[in-house]
């Protein structure tokens, strides 16, 4: 299948498409604007316990709570992001929280119920700190276990990483929270 005819539009002026990665159990998500087809973002997850390997201590105690609560969750039903990517101009907008959604929002129909985790789940730090509140953004609208802030040495904050169940479909907004802005960048 051709990238323009996977295309699916994501919000005025912006299309995505979800294909399975090159590597089994994985799954790539790319957001590009129209009518250039520019890449805005990527994203690219992989099943826990395969490609990106077994979660952490504290992120598999939380999977393996949720497991416990909730039968339709499996461990093998997890997945990292272990990569992503939103250019620089579209951030601080929101879209990075919605591209977040619409690829759970993907995997659920997919998948049915599994569970999330950031890429420091088994790698401290690989999760940035601008995808941080992303992250903590997610943990509040979807049932979470972890996602405490943690303060380091240098007086720092940063975001412990967690597990978040997705149950249902996540519904996808229709537009940024901060639309006037992106539009402003998108339009010509």
């Amino acid at each position: 299948m051709r990238r323009r005819e996977a295309e699916k539009p994501f919000a005025p002026g912006m299309y995505y498409w979800l294909r399975e990665g090159p590597d089994p159990g994985t799954f790539d998500l790319h957001v590009v604007s129209d009518p250039h087809g520019d890449p805005m973002g990527a994203f690219q997850v992989g099943r826990v316990g395969g490609f990106v390997g077994p979660l952490g201590a504290d992120c598999k105690e939380y999977a393996r709570a949720f497991e416990a609560e909730q039968t339709e969750l499996d461990y093998w039903r997890s997945f990292q992001v272990y990569k992503a990517y939103l250019d620089e101009e579209y951030r601080g907008g929101g879209l990075g929280t919605r591209m977040y959604e619409l690829l759970m929002a993907e995997l659920f129909d997919r998948l049915g119920p599994f569970m999330f985790a950031p890429g420091s789940c088994t790698a401290p730090g690989a999760t940035s700190f601008d995808a941080q509140p992303v992250w903590t953004s997610l943990a509040r609208r979807y049932p979470a276990k972890g996602f405490g802030q943690k303060q380091l040495r240098s007086g720092a904050t940063y975001v412990k990483p967690g597990v978040i169940a997705v149950l249902e479909r996540p519904e996808v907004a229709p537009h940024p929270r901060r639309d006037n802005r992106l539009k402003r960048r998108l339009m010509p």
